[in-house]
């Protein structure tokens, strides 16, 4: 597809999907990618995925306005909304997911991620400590330098990503169907 191939061009790719809200992370990740290009330069590029609600335009204004004036506009791109197709091109053709909302619920691109094989470095607030489950890459502070540099070594160290996406993807496995209908009929079992 014309996506993949865009993605197939060198770049250490690092992909987030989400809304364009304020508690999804999005300064977080321009942070990020500002300290990724001041220490290691721009061979990558940073995917924001997700549709704009009018309501939060200037939020989202806000935004462009920091990329610019941190001059990284070249590392990263917001997709807006994308097909069903297009979003999997975006896991399949991404080294990288990168988490760093300061809310989330159950937080299904998480599982997405897993199931694409996809390493994921998050930041663990609310639910996505549970969600993500262990032997993953969590912090608990938002330091982006580290997170960065947390980047920088993933890209590097087939190692390092072939244990965190084994780990995640047996995660992702807990969630499905035949499992969780397993689990709860045992909660059942354990209240008679």
């Amino acid at each position: 597809t014309v996506t993949l191939n865009k993605l197939s061009n060198g770049k250490i790719n690092v992909f987030f999907i989400g809304r364009i809200s304020p508690n999804k992370g999005h300064k977080g990740i321009i942070y990020t990618a500002y300290y990724y290009k001041l220490l290691f330069g721009n061979n990558i590029r940073f995917i924001i995925s997700g549709g704009l609600d009018p309501k939060l335009d200037k939020y989202y204004n806000k935004l462009k306005g920091l990329i610019y004036q941190l001059g990284i506009g070249d590392i990263i791109e917001f997709t807006g909304r994308v097909s069903f197709s297009e979003l999997k091109s975006y896991y399949s053709g991404s080294h990288i997911f990168l988490l760093l909302s300061e809310h989330e619920g159950f937080c299904i691109p998480i599982l997405e991620s897993q199931y694409f094989k996809l390493p994921i470095i998050a930041y663990g607030t609310s639910a996505v400590k549970e969600t993500i489950g262990e032997n993953q890459l969590v912090y608990d502070v938002l330091d982006y330098e580290t997170i960065s540099s947390a980047i920088y070594t993933l890209s590097g160290n087939s190692e390092m990503k072939s244990y965190l996406v084994r780990e995640g993807y047996e995660n992702f496995l807990k969630y499905e169907k035949d499992n969780l209908k397993d689990k709860f009929l045992s909660y059942l079992k354990e209240l008679e």
